[in-house]
């Protein structure tokens, strides 16, 4: 798992707030994203019977805006959400190529080290757990040390010290109107927004397709546009 073509990659950060712009840039992979605090362990990770961590969480996520533009008004995502396979949800689910632009803020949090974590199966929903590598994967014979990979579930670390500056002027919160200063997304007439959610009106058709992922009779992973009806045990 790479963050700007790096592995394991740690960014120092000071204990305020910052504007990230995030792309899941991998081929086919989802992604789960979290934040942890480090607890100090090898892995920096302390994973239950469930394979699901139990550190204290990071802050929160606040969205602005997604690949489509900025959003009506911010979105708060709670950031220690693992993937449920049930429900498919999660934090921050990103399929590949979608974006997000957010605010994170660190205060509270210096001296610490905050790890950006992943948890979505491959291929997703499903998932393999021969694709999930971590140490201590019951399922996954690759047990790689900590620290070294292959590891698909830690992004990258923050390294949070403490503030020397300030917060740029612009005040955003849950309730800002980001519409006057920013530029939204476009939206058909009658269109309602809510938290980020389009709601579009009635009487417009709306056709739903999903890019899935499976394999062929020679165990080559392939690629193919469908709908989410199952058809023959898968979609």
């Amino acid at each position: 798992m790479l963050a700007n073509g790096t592995a394991y990659p740690e960014a120092t950060v000071e204990a305020r707030r910052y504007r990230l712009r995030i792309i899941n840039a991998c081929q086919a992979r989802f992604l789960n994203l979290q934040l942890y605090v480090d607890d100090g362990s090898s892995d920096g990770i302390t994973l239950d019977s469930h394979m699901k961590p139990t550190n204290r969480p990071g802050p929160n996520f606040l969205v602005i805006g997604t690949e489509g533009g900025f959003l009506p008004h911010p979105v708060r995502v709670e950031s220690d959400r693992p993937f449920n396979a049930h429900s498919l949800s999660g934090s921050l689910i990103t399929a590949p190529a979608e974006r997000w632009d957010l605010l994170i803020d660190f205060k509270g949090f210096a001296g610490k080290k905050l790890i950006l974590y992943n948890d979505a199966p491959a291929p997703f929903p499903g998932g393999d757990p021969l694709n999930d590598y971590f140490p201590g994967a019951p399922d996954n014979s690759a047990q790689p040390q900590p620290g070294f990979g292959p590891n698909t579930r830690q992004i990258l670390r923050f390294k949070v010290v403490p503030a020397t500056g300030k917060d740029g002027p612009l005040h955003i919160t849950e309730d800002t109107d980001l519409t006057p200063d920013l530029t939204p997304f476009l939206v058909p007439p009658g269109t309602a927004v809510q938290n980020g959610v389009l709601h579009l009106p009635p009487g417009v058709p709306v056709r739903q397709l999903t890019l899935n992922e499976t394999f062929d009779g020679y165990g080559r992973l392939i690629q193919l546009l469908g709908t989410n009806q199952r058809v023959d045990g898968g979609f």
